[in-house]
C-alpha cells in the first residue's frame, strides 16, 4: 500500500501537469472545432478553454486524427486515477508517452 501511495504521489507530482499541458495545447490546436454546447454549458463550462479531456474527445473524435482522440481518452483515464488517488496505469503511460507531447 505503501509502494501504491508513493508512485500515485510521483505521477502526481510529474504527469498531472503534463496533462494539463497537454490539454492547454489541444485546445489550442483545435480552438475552431471546439463549442460549449448546452451540455458542457450545464457543467459549468463557459470557454472552449475550460472543456475537459473527455469532451474535447468526444468533440474531435471525427475532425481530429484517430490517434489523437486515442490520447484524449487516455489522458482522461490517467488523469481521472490520479484525482481519485490511484496510480495510472502503466499501458496508459506507455500510450501516453509514446504518442508524445502537444503535437
Amino acid at each position: 500500500m505503501e509502494l501504491e501511495r508513493r508512485i500515485w504521489r510521483a505521477q502526481l507530482a510529474s504527469v498531472f501537469p503534463w496533462i494539463e499541458e497537454d490539454r492547454q495545447a489541444t485546445v489550442t490546436r483545435y480552438r475552431r472545432l471546439l463549442v460549449v454546447d448546452e451540455h458542457l454549458q450545464a457543467l459549468g463550462v463557459r470557454d472552449v478553454e475550460e472543456i475537459e479531456l473527455g469532451a474535447l474527445a468526444r468533440q474531435l473524435r471525427n475532425r481530429a486524427p484517430r490517434e489523437e482522440v486515442q490520447k484524449l481518452e487516455c489522458l482522461g483515464r490517467i488523469r481521472n486515477a490520479l484525482a481519485h488517488r490511484k496510480p495510472a496505469l502503466p499501458a496508459d503511460l506507455a500510450f501516453a508517452l509514446r504518442t508524445g507531447r502537444n503535437r
